[in-house]
């Protein structure tokens, strides 16, 4: 209504002072619609959903850089380990397993080939005159030599139960399998000429021209052989 009817507006007034509230929510209801309406801010979310995603990949980063990190060093100190293990059991000069490894093998060795049929071959032998080739030739020649003679050995095994040692000096052992006595005598025997085949000068010797090896063996069933010490 115009504000300018004071009375008009108070009849108004004394009127609607006289409706119910009841009835007032009725007219409110009737007259004036609320409509809710549920609304986003769809670039804030697309940028929430980005931080959220953002935060896990360089979780995801973290973790999986951690995980590998910690995998080399397990890795590196398995490897260390190794390298540890087999520089103690290892001849440094010549490469071959050293006398603790034949002490704490052989047996072991015997025992695993009882198990199984076949015969079971054990060598010594030693280099020839071989204080009087250090003697001739010096040390650093001596040591190259048994070098030399070390790789020729570990060339000629055939499995990877075969095994080399070097016992001491210019002493070295063999153990390996066989099927019989005789194919284990010429095994040996190809190993005692591959020697001379690498022509080591030795001029005091007194059976050659060239260092050369005298060979043990025995060789016997396997499951009649006591133990390494009666071998």
């Amino acid at each position: 209504m115009r504000s300018d009817e004071p009375i008009l507006r108070d009849i108004f007034e004394k009127l609607v002072a006289k409706i119910s509230v009841k009835e007032q929510q009725a007219i409110m209801n009737k007259w004036i619609s609320v409509v809710f309406e549920n609304s986003y801010n769809r670039t804030l979310i697309i940028k929430y959903i980005g931080m959220v995603v953002l935060f896990f990949m360089v979780v995801m980063g973290v973790f999986i850089f951690v995980n590998r990190r910690l995998k080399r060093e397990i890795e590196a100190k398995n490897l260390i380990q190794k390298r540890l293990e087999l520089i103690s059991i290892t001849d440094e000069l010549t490469q071959l397993y050293n006398r603790r490894y034949y002490n704490d093998t052989i047996q072991k060795a015997i025992n695993s080939a009882k198990r199984e049929k076949g015969y079971i071959a054990f060598v010594i032998f030693d280099l020839d005159f071989f204080k009087q080739y250090n003697d001739t030739y010096g040390h650093q020649a001596g040591d190259a030599a048994l070098v030399k003679i070390a790789a020729k050995l570990k060339e000629s095994l055939l499995w990877a139960d075969d095994y080399a040692f070097r016992l001491g000096g210019e002493e070295f052992g063999i153990f390996f399998r066989a099927h019989n006595p005789q194919d284990a005598f010429r095994f040996v025997d190809q190993i005692r000429l591959s020697f001379e085949t690498l022509q080591i000068e030795h001029a005091t010797s007194t059976v050659s021209n060239y260092l050369t090896a005298s060979f043990g063996m025995v060789c016997k069933e396997a499951s009649k052989v006591i133990d390494a010490e009666a071998l």
